[in-house]
């Protein structure tokens, strides 16, 4: 529901009036019951006891269904609870604690306890007034010298976000399933980076690096005009967030680095062949850019393929679709195949390198609250013991520094958002207004 820009204090539904037309799935009695027998995995139907069901149908199919299933699958659990057709809420009352324990156990929850924080821990995505969700996404732009910066704007605008930055080769995707778990009374702005989703190249021949990242995010706060910004970043991002942070000490108010803390040490011997690799695939990436040429395609099926198995299963199937959404486009030459849409100059990305000696010096600069989670499944990009002592630099000089581990591998805010959950929102309440 909107506004009406010529009558502002009146309202009308922006669903398409087609929808009054939809053609429900009709089918017969035998096959229902048919599609009811192939169904072998916990199964829970909830029934609100004011609910009108012969505004659908006879009462008498439904109940036949319900019978069948109870006979056909052990997993099947009913339960019926006070209210009408959209009853939602409240449907644990405190009295009703042993049926609750019921339906974990049916449908095959053995850690009760860890079940119940899980469902109960998660704030809802979005606060409610007269029913209509205050928290909206919707995309976002600001203007760069070479083209425009994109962004999904989580919450109003009328506040300053949190800005989430992601990993490489990644796009604003990575924090869809994150942010809704987060408080909702703060704003998020997810970024794409440049050359990734929807967000400008950089021109024919210029390498991407991190300085370009970091002179994104000081356009950003320029244009919006914050006296300072907020941070949110997961692994190369989270690194850019570290040298943000500590080259504008003054002008960052909090930064999150999900499983990466600092620019890396590089062995010697590894650097230059490093470089060289880069500069190779950055040559090659840039004369296919001017040549205008189409990257190869991929059924989806087989990108999504290729995405989880590049990401060596870091990020589950299920989660691949948040990433693709923004990162692949069909196909000109063969519109049933798809190809990804990121600039592949980005494989030649000039990551920051610096000794650990300057490491520390820009810790102890770093001022504003600030927190890293280390993924337990995930590897080090450095040898540990520069990771360790860094986090003690910071303890030793940041009274508002907090370090967590979180089990999972490297996408975990991307393949279980819940597991953030309570020490960031717990870290952002303490130390931002919203």
């Amino acid at each position: 529901m909107i506004s009406i820009i010529r009558y502002p204090d009146k309202y009308y539904f922006n669903r398409d009036g087609r929808l009054k037309y939809l053609m429900h799935l009709l089918i017969s009695q035998e096959s229902c019951l048919i599609l009811a027998r192939r169904i072998d995995f916990p199964y829970m139907y909830i029934r609100a006891d004011q609910s009108i069901v012969k505004f659908w149908e006879e009462e008498k199919y439904l109940l036949e269904v319900i019978e069948e299933m109870k006979k056909c699958n052990p997993h099947f659990v009913m339960h019926q609870v006070p209210g009408r057709h959209h009853a939602i809420g409240g449907i644990w009352p405190a009295d009703k604690e042993g049926t609750e324990i019921e339906v974990w156990r049916a449908v095959g929850v053995k850690n009760i306890a860890l079940a119940r924080r899980m469902a109960t821990s998660v704030e809802p995505q979005t606060a409610l007034t007269n029913g209509v969700p205050e928290r909206e996404v919707e995309e976002f732009t600001f203007n760069v010298p070479w083209g425009n910066v994109a962004g999904k704007w989580w919450g109003p605008r009328n506040t300053r976000p949190i800005v989430c930055i992601h990993g490489w080769q990644d796009n604003a995707g990575s924090f869809d399933t994150l942010i809704p778990q987060l408080p909702t009374e703060y704003s998020y702005l997810a970024l794409d980076l440049p050359g990734h989703g929807y967000s400008s190249r950089l021109p024919h021949g210029i390498f991407y690096s991190w300085l370009d990242i970091s002179l994104c995010l000081r356009l950003l706060a320029d244009q919006e005009k914050w006296d300072k910004i907020s941070l949110l970043g997961h692994s190369m991002s989270s690194l850019i967030g570290f040298s943000y942070s500590s080259t504008f000490p003054d002008k960052v108010d909090l930064m999150i680095g999900i499983d990466a803390l600092k620019p890396h040490v590089r062995p010697a011997e590894k650097y230059a062949p490093m470089i060289e690799r880069g500069f190779e695939a950055f040559l090659k990436a840039n004369q296919q850019n001017e040549e205008g040429s189409e990257p190869p395609s991929y059924t989806y099926d087989d990108i999504l393929e290729r995405l989880h198995k590049g990401t060596n299963g870091s990020v589950t199937k299920e989660a691949c679709p948040y990433l693709l959404k923004r990162a692949i486009a069909k196909s000109k030459d063969d519109p049933e195949k798809y190809f990804y849409t990121r600039d592949n100059r980005l494989k030649g990305f000039n990551f920051v390198t610096l000794s650990q000696e300057i490491a520390i010096e820009m810790t102890k600069r770093i001022k504003c609250p600030y927190m890293f989670v280390k993924c337990t499944n995930s590897v080090y990009y450095e040898d540990k013991k520069y990771v360790d002592e860094i986090i003690e630099v910071f303890r030793e000089n940041n009274p508002n520094f907090e370090y967590h581990t979180i089990q999972g591998k490297h996408h975990a805010h991307l393949n279980e958002p819940h597991k953030f959950t309570d020490i960031l929102t717990a870290f952002i309440r303490k130390h931002r207004k919203p």
